[in-house]
C-alpha cells in the first residue's frame, strides 16, 4: 500500500501551498529511489520556495538515475527562481543520464540572463543525444543568436524521426530575434509534418517575434488551412494584431469565426474586427453569429460590433452589395444551415 501512495504524491500537489511543501520535504530524504523520484515530482509542483529549490538542486546529485531526471524534469518548470539551484544545474549539464542533461539544459534556459555557461552549452551541441543536442542549440541560440553551429543542429533535428524532436527542433529555431532563410523555409515545411505538435511548434516560431511583418503575413494563408486547431488559433492571433493588413486572408478568417471549434471562432471574430468594415464582408459576419452558436462566440461578436462604433444598418447597407458570391455563400450557409 505504502508504494502505491508515493508515486501518486505529485497528483496531490497542484496548487497546494507550505503545509503540504513541509509534508513532501522529508520524502526527499527516502531511502526508497521510487518515493525520492515522487517527492522530486510534487516539489516542483509546489510553490517553488527557496527550500523546495535547494532540496531540488541537492537531488540533481542523486545516486538513482529516476530522482535525478525528475528533480531536473521539476527544475525547468520554475524558472528564474531556480536560481539557488543554479550550480547543481549546470553540473546537470554533463550527467551521464541524457534525459538529466536534457532538463537541466531546459533548466538553465529559464534562470536570469548570464547564468548559463556558453562553454558548457556549447560542449553539448556535439551530445550523442539528439534531444539533448536540440536543447543545446537551443539555449545556445539564445545566447548567441547568430550561431551558425546551432541553427545547424536544429535543422537537423527538424528532420528526425522523432515528434518530439521535430517539435523541440521547431520551436528552437524560433529562439533567434530573427529568422534565416534557411530556418524560415524549414519552419514552412514543418507546417506539412504529420504531427500536429510540429505544425504547432512551427507555427508559433512563424508567427513570433522571429518573422518580419512581410514574412508573418506570407505564412498567414497556410497557417490558417492547417489541419491542427492550434495551429489555426495562432494564426488568428497574428491576423488580429496586423488589422486590415490582413484583409488578404479575410475570407478564411470568415469561414473559421464561422464554424469549427469555439477559440478558434473567437480568435477569428477578434481577428475580423481588428481589420475592420473597409474589409468587404467582416462586419456582414459579426452580424450573423451575434445571436447564433455558442455563448462566447456570441459575445465576441457583440463585442466586436460595438468596438466598431457604427450603425448597424448603415455598416450592412454599404457592406452586403459588395459582397461576392463566395462571402454569400459563406455567410448564407453559416446563418441557414
Amino acid at each position: 500500500t505504502r508504494r502505491r501512495r508515493h508515486p501518486r504524491l505529485h497528483e496531490k500537489s497542484r496548487g497546494l501551498g507550505d503545509v503540504y511543501k513541509r509534508q513532501v520535504l522529508p520524502h526527499a530524504r527516502s531511502k526508497a529511489p521510487h518515493v525520492r523520484a515522487a517527492a522530486a515530482a510534487a516539489l516542483a509542483r509546489c510553490e517553488p520556495s527557496r527550500d523546495a529549490v535547494e532540496a531540488l538542486g541537492r537531488m540533481l546529485s542523486d545516486d538513482a538515475p529516476a530522482v535525478r531526471r525528475e528533480a531536473a524534469a521539476g527544475l525547468t518548470f520554475v524558472g528564474p527562481r531556480a536560481a539557488p539551484a543554479a550550480e547543481a544545474i549546470a553540473r546537470a549539464v554533463g550527467d551521464e543520464d541524457a534525459e538529466v542533461r536534457r532538463h537541466a539544459l531546459r533548466a538553465l534556459g529559464g534562470l536570469p540572463g548570464g547564468t548559463a555557461e556558453a562553454e558548457s552549452v556549447r560542449a553539448r551541441l556535439a551530445d550523442p543525444a539528439p534531444r539533448v543536442r536540440v536543447a543545446a542549440a537551443t539555449l545556445e541560440r539564445r545566447l548567441e543568436p547568430a550561431d551558425a553551429e546551432a541553427e545547424k543542429v536544429l535543422l537537423a533535428g527538424l528532420e528526425g524521426k522523432e515528434a518530439a524532436l521535430r517539435a523541440e527542433a521547431a520551436a528552437g529555431l524560433a529562439e533567434a530575434p530573427t529568422l534565416t532563410d534557411a530556418a524560415r523555409e524549414a519552419l514552412e515545411g514543418a507546417l506539412d509534418d504529420d504531427s500536429p505538435r510540429v505544425q504547432v511548434a512551427a507555427a508559433r516560431g512563424l508567427v513570433g517575434a522571429g518573422a518580419d511583418p512581410a514574412a508573418q503575413l506570407d505564412i498567414m494563408e497556410p497557417c490558417l488551412e492547417s489541419r491542427d486547431r492550434e495551429t489555426r488559433r495562432l494564426a488568428l492571433q497574428l491576423a488580429e494584431r496586423h488589422g486590415p493588413r490582413a484583409g488578404a486572408v479575410a475570407e478564411l478568417v470568415s469561414a473559421a469565426a464561422l464554424r469549427g471549434a469555439t477559440p478558434v471562432r473567437v480568435a477569428a471574430l477578434r481577428a475580423l474586427a481588428a481589420m475592420g468594415p473597409d474589409v468587404p464582408g467582416t462586419v456582414a459576419v459579426l452580424f450573423a453569429v451575434r445571436d447564433r452558436g455558442p455563448l462566447p462566440v456570441r459575445d465576441a461578436a457583440r463585442a466586436s460590433l460595438e468596438g466598431l462604433g457604427a450603425d448597424e444598418e448603415r455598416l450592412v447597407a454599404a457592406l452586403l452589395p459588395s459582397l461576392g458570391s463566395t462571402w454569400k455563400e459563406i455567410v448564407n450557409g453559416a446563418v441557414l444551415g
